[in-house]
């Protein structure tokens, strides 16, 4: 009785260990994510918003007794110069759209607004040694996680002039979020496995239906996740991961009851809805955990 006990044992030794690293920070945080090429010299940007204000950016223009305090603190954390070009943008071209107190420094070929961006936007670049601007047409948010490229290499800044007009392509990297989903797939399984053998299930038939059944559910949940995720973010993600895990716990134990060789056999030690329970508990802790510690991948 002790021996057939133990793999529960262990799991449930090992679960609250897991669990109590989660962070509960699990809230939405939309980026927009602008990759610079062309460019070698100093460089300030922002996105300028049809609106006034988004999240805690708001523009200066409806308060304007914000504006000294506001370039102060600008100074502190990066270009007081570049807050007013900024600035001055909704004077010189008054277009409809404004500067909202963001700026980043982008001598790196990155702009990332990693924190209520503008739905609808521009991209304003600002180089103190020309004292010129270069923007672009209106884009807008297309995931909840937007990716843009912007190519200067034939466009060249002049001095005092603003520059409109510029155009960007969109650059999400598929690629990385295929082998995402890949490697959390193929941890998940791996780490099922692992399960199957603490419980003694490792007849040949056995890992064969074992592996197959979380291919299946693996790529079901996780396909459906990296949709969710695409369109919305992380709102409500967790709720849905957990949902999933529910429902997957729920398929593999039918079908390891029905169709799961050998456990008449000596040598199977555990009821397969056991197993089902423990692997997918297990599973979902570390799925959490890693979305946390990797959020890249996770």
């Amino acid at each position: 009785m002790k021996r057939r006990l133990a793999p529960v044992f262990a799991v449930l030794v090992l679960l609250p260990l897991l669990m109590s690293t989660v962070s509960a920070d699990m809230g939405p945080k939309p980026s927009v994510n602008i990759e610079i090429t062309g460019i070698s010299e100093p460089c300030w940007g922002t996105l300028l918003s049809e609106r006034q204000s988004t999240g805690p950016y708001t523009s200066v223009k409806n308060h304007p007794e914000y504006r000294e305090e506001e370039r102060s603190r600008a100074g502190e954390r990066t270009s007081a110069d570049a807050w007013d070009a900024f600035s001055a943008y909704e004077e010189i071209e008054p277009d409809g759209y404004y500067f909202l107190n963001f700026l980043d420094d982008c001598a790196d070929g990155q702009l990332n607004w990693t924190y209520y961006p503008p739905q609808k936007f521009k991209v304003a670049l600002w180089f103190p040694e020309e004292n010129s601007m270069l923007v672009t047409g209106p884009y807008e948010r297309y995931a909840f996680d937007s990716y843009y490229t912007l190519d200067l290499t034939n466009v060249q800044p002049e001095n005092g002039k603003l520059i409109t007009g510029l155009t960007m392509v969109r650059s999400y990297d598929m690629v990385t979020e295929l082998l995402g989903l890949g490697v959390r797939i193929v941890l998940t399984v791996l780490l099922e496995i692992a399960v199957a053998w603490l419980f003694r299930l490792r007849a040949k038939g056995q890992l064969r239906l074992i592996l197959g059944v979380n291919i299946v559910t693996q790529l079901l949940l996780n396909g459906f996740l990296n949709w969710y995720s695409y369109v919305n973010g992380t709102l409500f993600l967790t709720a849905f991961f957990l949902l999933g895990e529910i429902l997957v716990l729920a398929v593999e134990g039918k079908i390891y009851c029905r169709w799961l060789p050998g456990l008449g056999e000596e040598g199977a030690t555990c009821h397969p809805w056991l197993y089902a329970l423990c692997a997918n508990v297990l599973s979902c802790a570390a799925g959490l955990i890693l979305a946390h510690v990797i959020p890249g991948v996770f």
